[in-house]
């Protein structure tokens, strides 16, 4: 015997209110155990599955193969997967819902098997049935709903390495459940609505992390007839834009159909009357604009009802080129030229709900594309370069039925362009739509971008420098990428780097600043770059570095000076264009010296946070610092650096003049020992060497 069919008799012995089902009075409402869906596709947009609020992202769950309860499929739900099966509104009678799950051992992760009675994307949200399979505890225990719950809730056991029946019985009428874990009852009596509705809208399948678990065999059974009246399944409705024809198709439960019929409304006004048994309608020239269709269909004591809405702003077809949903664009990977001049603003909804804080707009003058998907991965689109406008990305393979799943404002970086990358299974169609921002924005002529990738962004790329060799390794995350092209200032110094290669070693490199580009590619030949500025700002084993902070237009050019009195003495020194800052190698252990001209006004250089912090810094490893800068003791921003030796702002200004300051040198290197000098030419400029 079926032990649903056990579970049902005895509940219904426990309420003394048992009708006997028999099979004339059972109806399966809905079954998938995903044998029809390819293994190794994303469960999103086929049948009735989506993602939990439509998110993108890591959240969608993919068919497998590995384990099944029958067939040769499952539904394989990974860390963070959370994803939904919608229904119309199951209302009224009496329900079975039960899956069957199967939980390797060895894991340390949490998994739910949820019902909630009020969904939408987006909110709002109300559960009734929340199952927590815990590896923690090894317990499997129902938490109840949305409100404290009321029935008597008993954890039991996880069983690893099987298949296990997961099973609801749900009474609407009584506003009550029961849950079973393997046939063992793990709730008794707990209310069903709660603070939400009396019926079924969601079922949803999560994963808390740390493990991975397997769905199987989801079964929906109306008991008793769900009160003698069953509900749609789903509806579609597309419309021609060359004759304005909406066509319509829906499917439902009910057996034998609608007694008393079904009627077909059009934004709230009677269309057509048509058999209780009919499946399709089509609307001959609807009229232009957003139009929102409602099919009812009638038990005689109860309707149900099911939505759908598409529309047409213009001429018929549209005059411009892509103007309406229905004349959406075929795209392909790469550029894909459109021009929005005249075109309309089409009604179809849209949220910012998905893309909040991007600065979606009003969608004016859009133009719409259409994009199937050929490899398994991600999808972007972009119109970055062109002017602000918005976009809007929806899941569907006609105008009449299509999920938002994604939207951006001005994400590229830089102008307002608008950017979305967006996981994709093969044989997925999107369609693409691109407003501008505003009335005030002009349109014209533009670019949509679109590229299969195997992975949604290329990150990680950063750089260290060898304070010895002058050698540059540049660094980034390999992930998926199949080859990397690494390029420095414009030429290619390597190409087909092979996968899984996460770093390159850029040898023997002089001081200069160099713009590096890594560039990741799939092997369907799309592809990611990113670029590094790269200081290459050290002694390389000199003893001596000048760092030219001051500018043309002085008395004395101090650096020149001070370079020949070093040569004079014996010393090579290394000169550096900038302050403190740009010395990428402190470590360096030839590296003695760092002397800092800064300059007297107007040509000085005045010492900021990161100046002062790298001086610390290099005084921190015993290095000597010789610091001069009138204007800096003068009129300086109170860095720390200026604090250690006391010498305290407003100290009287002075020139430029170091000719005295040269000849003490020569007593400095003599000694092997630093002290502080100050010029005698000036009024109050210190030059001045700091020990360790």
């Amino acid at each position: 015997m079926d032990p649903r069919r056990l579970i049902l008799i005895s509940r219904c012995l426990a309420t003394a209110l048992c009708l006997f089902a028999t099979p004339a009075l059972f109806a399966q409402l809905s079954a998938d155990n995903f044998d029809s869906y390819v293994a190794g596709s994303f469960i999103a947009g086929q049948g009735d599955w989506q993602t939990w609020d439509a998110a993108t992202g890591a959240v969608d769950s993919q068919v497998s193969n590995l384990f099944a309860n029958s067939g040769q499929n499952s539904l394989e739900l990974q860390p963070a997967d959370d994803i939904v099966r919608l229904f119309s509104g199951i209302n009224t009678g009496a329900f079975t819902l039960s899956s069957s799950v199967y939980i390797p051992s060895g894991q340390n992760g949490t998994y739910y098997f949820l019902l909630l009675n009020t969904y939408s994307h987006g909110g709002p949200y109300n559960w009734s049935v929340q199952i927590e399979i815990n590896d923690t505890n090894g317990m499997v225990s129902d938490v109840g709903g949305s409100t404290a719950a009321t029935g008597i809730g008993t954890a039991t056991p996880i069983l690893y390495d099987q298949w296990v029946t997961v099973l609801v019985n749900v009474d609407l009428v009584a506003d009550t459940y029961d849950a079973f874990y393997n046939n063992v009852q793990i709730m008794a009596g707990n209310h069903w609505a709660g603070n939400g509705q009396a019926q079924l809208q969601c079922m949803d399948l999560y994963n808390g992390g740390n493990g991975t678990f397997y769905y199987d065999d989801i079964f929906v059974d109306c008991q008793g007839g769900c009160g003698g009246c069953l509900p749609f399944d789903g509806m579609t409705c597309d419309i021609d834009c060359a004759t304005n024809d909406v066509t319509m198709n829906w499917s439902f439960f009910q057996l034998g159909g609608y007694a008393a019929g079904i009627t077909v409304m059009r934004n709230g006004v009677l269309l057509a009357t048509l058999p209780g048994t009919a499946t399709s309608y089509n609307d001959i020239g609807a009229p232009l604009g957003l139009n929102n269709y409602e099919v009812i269909g009638d038990c005689g004591t109860q309707t149900w009802s099911a939505l759908c809405s598409t529309a047409c702003t213009g001429a018929c077809p549209p005059l411009i080129l892509a103007d309406e949903c229905c004349d959406a664009l075929p795209a392909i990977v790469g550029a894909n030229a459109f021009d929005n001049t005249g075109a309309s603003n089409s009604p179809d909804p849209f949220s910012n709900t998905l893309c909040t804080g991007t600065f979606l707009g009003d969608m004016v003058s859009d133009v719409w594309f259409t994009y199937t998907v050929t490899n398994t991965g991600f999808a972007r689109f972009d119109t970055c370069g062109g002017f602000d406008t918005d976009m809007v990305v929806y899941e569907g393979l006609n105008c009449g039925v299509k999920i938002q799943v994604a939207c951006d404002g001005d994400s590229c970086d830089p102008g307002l362009g608008s950017d979305v990358t967006i996981p994709v299974t093969a044989g997925d169609t999107f369609l693409v739509r691109v407003g501008l921002w505003g009335a005030a924005v002009v349109g014209g002529a533009g670019t949509l971008n679109v590229s299969e990738l195997c992975e949604p962004s290329f990150t990680g790329l950063s750089s260290t420098l060898d304070c010895v060799s002058g050698d540059v390794t540049l660094s980034w995350t390999s992930g998926t990428w199949d080859s990397f092209e690494v390029i420095r200032d414009g030429l290619v110094i390597a190409t087909a780097l092979p996968a899984g290669t996460s770093s390159y070693i850029d040898p023997g490199l002089t001081t200069a600043t160099y713009n590096y580009q890594v560039t990741a590619t799939c092997a369907s030949g799309s592809s990611l770059t990113d670029t590094l500025d790269v200081v290459v700002a050290g002694a390389f084993g000199v003893t001596d570095i000048i760092l030219r902070g001051e500018t043309a237009g002085g008395l004395v050019d101090s650096v020149l000076a001070l370079e020949a009195a070093l040569a004079a003495n014996g010393i090579t020194a290394i000169v550096l264009d900038g302050g403190p800052e740009v010395i990428s190698c402190v470590n360096d252990p030839a590296l003695e010296r760092v002397w800092y001209m800064g300059g007297t006004f107007p040509n000085n250089r005045v010492l900021n946070a990161t100046d002062a912090s790298q001086l610390l810094s290099l005084q921190g490893i015993g290095k000597h610092i010789y610091f001069e800068s009138g204007d800096e003791w003068g009129f300086g921003n109170g860095t720390a650096f200026e604090t250690i030796d006391g010498v305290a702002a407003g100290t009287d200004d002075g020139d430029d003049s170091l000719l005295l300051l040269i000849l003490k040198l020569k007593t400095v290197f003599q000694s092997n020992r630093s002290q502080d000098s100050q010029s005698q030419t000036g009024q109050g400029s210190k030059q001045r060497t700091h020990p360790q």
